[in-house]
């Protein structure tokens, strides 16, 4: 057997060889890799029987279960004959990978019963708090599934999910939901089977599993397991859902400390719809020094939206119509003429209307600073369609999840972060397929319109998004 030193550190830099249109290379480990977490692109291996460098994003990705340590990885595979990836002829143990953190040991013997050592890397993340970042990272990438608007998109969510973290129940669960809403059988059987076999998030206190979003005990046949969807079982299990959460937030707010009970008050009343995701933001930003783009253009939107008075920008616009089209060709009013009726047909966006119109009043020589108000309501919309949905989405998540890590001062209190966000988001997964993904919806293969800028859309006086869809 090699020195354990020699299993740790890669050799030099490989090409991957599966595809001459793919171009990435990266370090190329001794023995076989498992992967924790999404696999890096950068990150080679060696299959020794096609002779072939393989990168993580062309390898075949085997789940796997490390028994020594009860983690469940991916296995790093050749995708022309399945066979490990690894750089010496005789493997000996198997590097462990994170997508995150770099290597986090190496295992000595087989997955049953081998062992696990720590790496000759100064690598200061314990394995444990590695798990449990690609867990939290796979519900970031829930969290923002609705900012995709056809069902297959929404699976590859669940997938991206479900591939950054293989153990995690909820992911397969939303998987399971998707694909069956979708027709897709085989697919919601196997991640229906794969939610039976994975240890559900401890909720028991609360009276509530995740597995219970698609196992149904009283059935024994797989398709009948996906009760959820009828509607005496859906409306049934929303409200305990709901009984649940209500009970899980006033035992959080029992057993936590004052500053961590006060700020999950102020999430809960964004996630219950007492706020609006505008103020939510701006109290989640108040001291940061620097905010993502589509935080601050949101933001942005609704300032300028609340100093907007719409008969000011009607008459404006009137005005700038009467002036406008007298100077216009035959073919400029077609196409004006075309655009609106796009427009009003909902083939074409408002912010695609409002910028052909603002294009013809400059290259005619007007000038819009003159009608300050329909200025600023063109501006508006130009702003709200650079605003990106999911990055809006994680920018909630990600703020939240810090300021609730400051905030927690011992592992009970972690331990109850942790089940409020699995109860959060088994709700808001359920409610949106259960209730928003309607049937005639699903016949297209196209899911509702994103619910990003819900509170912008509810509380506008104009409705930039109107239409949009």
């Amino acid at each position: 057997m090699p020195d354990e030193a020699e299993l740790i550190p890669p050799k030099a830099d490989r090409r991957c060889q599966v595809s001459s249109t793919c171009s990435y290379s990266g370090p190329c480990f001794p023995n076989a890799l498992l992967v924790l977490g999404t696999p890096p692109v950068d990150l080679t291996g060696v299959c020794h029987l096609c002779d072939l460098v393989v990168c993580g994003s062309c390898a075949n990705k085997v789940v796997c279960v490390v028994e020594p340590v009860q983690i469940t990885v991916r296995l790093l595979s050749c995708p022309l004959c399945g066979s490990p990836l690894g750089g010496l002829d005789r493997m000996d143990g198997y590097t462990l990978v994170s997508a995150k953190f770099g290597v986090l040991g190496t295992l000595i013997g087989p997955l049953s019963d081998g062992r696990l050592l720590s790496p000759l890397t100064q690598n200061t993340v314990s394995l444990g708090d590695a798990v449990d970042y690609h867990q939290r990272n796979a519900w970031r990438i829930l969290h923002a599934f609705n900012t995709e608007r056809c069902i297959d998109a929404m699976i590859g969510v669940a997938d991206s999910a479900v591939e950054e973290s293989p153990s995690d129940v909820l992911s397969w669960a939303f998987k399971a939901l998707l694909s069956q809403r979708a027709g897709y059988s085989v697919a919601a059987a196997y991640a229906q089977a794969q939610v039976k076999t994975l240890p559900s998030t401890p909720l028991e206190h609360v009276g509530f599993s995740v597995t219970e979003l698609v196992l149904s005990p009283s059935v024994t046949r797989w398709w009948q397991r996906f009760a959820i969807f009828h509607t005496s079982v859906r409306v049934r299990l929303l409200r305990r859902l709901a009984c649940c959460e209500k009970r899980l937030n006033a035992r959080a707010t029992r057993r936590v400390n004052q500053n961590l009970a006060q700020f999950h008050s102020q999430v809960l009343q964004y996630r219950e719809g007492r706020s609006s995701l505008g103020d939510h933001l701006l109290a989640l930003y108040l001291s940061a020094e620097t905010r993502p783009p589509s935080v601050a253009r949101y933001l942005d939107s609704i300032v300028i939206d609340q100093s907007l008075d719409q008969s000011k920008v009607d008459k404006e616009l009137r005005l700038c119509m009467e002036i406008l089209v007298p100077t216009l060709l035959q073919e400029e009013i077609q196409g004006l003429a075309a655009v609106s009726v796009a427009y009003q047909c909902g083939s074409a966006s408002r912010v695609d209307y409002y910028r052909h119109f603002a294009s013809l009043v400059r290259n005619k020589g007007q000038n819009l600073n003159d009608c300050p108000n329909l200025n600023a309501y063109v501006e508006l919309h130009e702003i709200v369609s650079l605003i990106e949905a999911r990055e809006l989405y994680d920018a909630v998540w990600d703020a939240e999840q810090v300021q609730y890590s400051e905030r927690c001062t011992n592992k009970e209190e972690r331990q109850i972060v942790k089940q409020l966000t699995v109860m959060y988001l088994s709700r808001l997964l359920l409610e949106y397929v259960s209730d928003r993904l309607s049937s005639w919806r699903l016949d297209a293969n196209e899911a509702p319109h994103p619910l990003a800028f819900e509170e912008l859309v509810k509380h506008s006086k104009h409705n930039p998004l109107q239409n949009e869809s």
